[in-house]
């Protein structure tokens, strides 16, 4: 007789928290506004600069619920933040209990996109 063991899901939660977190600075994904062409040239001064909007950030990550706790599992978590920032990023557990893995992910808005990825471990306290 086959002897089953009764898995728990991964707690997916300190994941999506260290995904906002390496993705919460998307910065802004546009260069600042040049002054008007030629006036400079011409010994005029340009006039102010307008004010740059609120920095882009990835404010949230959402992770499936029903997660593996073991070496290799793969899943996508969705991400979203400030001005209709969204993306994902692709997760590999590298052992069975979640503080150990690797992330790659994109995140696109308004202006432009960004891509990040990274390893964690998390087993020796914080990363």
């Amino acid at each position: 007789m086959e002897q089953t063991e009764t898995e728990q899901p991964l707690d997916v939660e300190p994941i999506e928290s260290q995904l906002v977190q390496a993705f919460s600075d998307v910065g802004e994904l546009h260069p600042p506004p040049l002054p008007p062409s030629g006036l400079l040239d011409r010994g005029v001064d340009a006039p102010p600069a307008p004010p740059l909007p609120p920095p882009i950030t990835v404010n949230s990550a959402d992770c499936p619920d029903d997660v593996e706790a073991a070496t290799g599992t793969l899943f996508e978590c969705s991400l979203s933040g400030s001005r209709g920032v969204t993306g994902t990023a692709m997760v590999t557990l590298e052992n069975d209990d979640g503080t150990e893995y690797d992330y790659e992910g994109k995140v696109e808005g308004e202006t432009g996109s960004r891509e990040s990825s990274g390893s964690v471990s998390t087993s020796g306290g914080a990363p």
